[in-house]
């Protein structure tokens, strides 16, 4: 996932916002149309990899949730917020360069 979204070429969540998206694309090249969560599960890597939240399967709706970080090259920081049933869960994470 992380190669996807760094990768400047078609196909890449970074072609995308070089020619402007402001949303994930229908399809990767830009046919059809441009707003669209087909390919979101890039939402899903940031809340969960960068951010780390992760919910607990156990206890669904974020009754219970994990932080645990995991650091991608080259990012230094990260704030993540995610609306849950239970109140808002906030993560401000500083990362150091390796």
């Amino acid at each position: 996932m992380y190669h996807l979204l760094k990768q400047p070429a078609y196909p890449g969540y970074l072609h995308m916002l070089n020619n402007g998206a402001a949303t994930t694309w229908e399809y990767w090249n830009g046919e059809r149309s441009r707003v669209h969560n087909c390919y979101n599960g890039i939402g899903n890597w940031f809340y969960q990899a960068v951010g780390s939240i992760r919910s607990d399967e156990d206890n669904p709706g974020y009754r219970h949730f994990f932080i645990d970080p995991q650091v991608p090259e080259r990012v230094t920081w990260a704030h993540i917020s995610i609306e849950t049933p239970y109140g808002i869960v906030v993560v401000n994470v500083k990362f150091l360069l390796r």
